[in-house]
């Protein structure tokens, strides 16, 4: 599949280019692959492990370029490639994306998760003997939620209602547990007011916050610079 090129004006007056790569970007993307992978560990290959040819490169943009299901898309900002994707449109249940009502938790591969690998030494053993998971669907949040809601009068959103129900299904015979909620259920509003059927009061503090513009501040990657920023405010 071809994807039509898109001109974008960066926030630094850059301009960013998207495209479907070409067999002339193959080496370009090669290097923007090898450079990236030496510069972070949460990639899943080492640069040395990247053996692939440039022919071998050609060959997977033109594989892209003329798939009916497969799109690639490079990003290039002033001549230089700065990403690039691969995106397969598949009909398959299993594999596809499906957007639930906690959809915080529909992350495939969430940045945080590197922290927890930090934490453990890298030990999936060890993360494991810890720490368990489990999946629910809508209907079982909105059950969740209107039913602590009848019973408790306690309004979860549907991200603290996948833990406290975890939290129930989890307990045994005398133990007593503790969930902790992430967001006010205001949060979800629309939502968490058609599971309960009634009006959510949104907190006075929250209202004031929702009043509020988003302020940004541009700085590089570095922590130094972070840090120094942190150290000066």
């Amino acid at each position: 599949m071809i994807f039509e090129e898109k001109t974008i004006i960066l926030k630094d007056g850059r301009t960013a280019i998207l495209k479907s790569p070409c067999v002339e970007d193959a080496e370009k993307l090669l290097n923007y692959i090898k450079k990236s992978c030496s510069e972070t560990d949460f990639l899943a290959r080492y640069p040395e492990e990247w053996t692939t040819t440039i022919g071998q490169e050609e060959a997977w943009v033109n594989r892209l370029r003329s798939a009916p299901d497969t799109l690639g898309i490079t990003c290039y900002v002033d001549g230089e490639d700065a990403g690039n994707c691969e995106i397969s449109f598949r009909g398959d249940m299993k594999v596809s994306h499906r957007a639930t009502i906690a959809n915080a938790m529909d992350v495939g591969d969430p940045s945080n998760f590197a922290r927890v690998l930090d934490l453990y030494g890298g030990s999936h053993a060890d993360i494991s003997a810890e720490i368990s998971g489990t999946t629910y669907t809508d209907e079982q949040i909105r059950e969740t939620v209107k039913e602590t809601w009848k019973e408790h009068h306690y309004l979860l959103d549907p991200h603290g209602a996948c833990g406290y129900r975890a939290l129930q299904e989890g307990l045994k015979q005398g133990e007593t547990g503790v969930f902790l909620e992430t967001a006010h259920p205001a949060k979800f509003l629309e939502t968490v007011e058609s599971i309960i059927g009634e009006a959510v009061e949104i907190p006075a503090k929250l209202q004031e916050f929702m009043k509020g513009e988003k302020k940004s501040l541009q700085m590089t990657k570095e922590f130094a610079d972070f840090k120094k920023y942190l150290l000066s405010v």
